[in-house]
């Protein structure tokens, strides 16, 4: 018979903290994977918190409609906008805002648009009316039949997929 593990697994939900932490640092920067670090947690613990929690949900999307504070240092930087935008980007979700220093200018992306998503590291594809990003899908593990070699060469099909920003890292 074979030993139970009894070590607790600690739970992966994100505290009010980290969560307000991520939040505030998104809000500034619309930028996931900078806003996970400045919260200390990674990146796939608050996509895994968003797909669970609807009230994270909406705050994320919230942050993401906040116009961000910027400064001459980020003349030419350029933003998805999404949710449902205020101030200077009211009635502007969808579109692209880039920030030229003093003021925002504002496009309007075209069918099949791509875009480099510095928030989610991967391309972001304009299709019938929306913004899209690749799923992220997991390494194979498990299962009854092992085919190493078959893993293996999807493994590496998923790591080139995920450094050409096709798939979510």
């Amino acid at each position: 018979m074979a030993a139970i593990n009894h070590t607790p697994v600690p739970d992966a939900r994100l505290n009010m903290k980290i969560r307000s932490l991520f939040l505030d640092h998104l809000a500034q920067t619309a930028n996931v994977a900078a806003s996970a670090r400045a919260a200390g947690v990674t990146s796939s613990a608050v996509y895994a918190e968003r797909r669970r929690t609807p009230a994270f949900r909406d705050a994320w999307a919230l942050a993401l409609s906040a116009v961000p504070a910027v400064t001459d240092n980020d003349i030419g930087k350029s933003w998805i906008i999404n949710g449902t935008p205020a101030e200077a980007w009211a009635n502007k979700a969808g579109q692209i805002a880039y920030w030229i220093g003093g003021s925002w200018r504002v496009i309007a992306p075209h069918e099949a648009m791509r875009v480099w998503n510095k928030s989610t590291r991967r391309h972001s594809l304009f299709i019938s009316g929306q913004w899209t990003t690749a799923p992220s899908i997991s390494n194979p593990t498990g299962g009854t039949a092992v085919d190493s070699e078959a893993r293996a060469a999807l493994v590496a099909i998923l790591q080139y997929f995920r450094l050409l920003g096709i798939l979510a890292t």
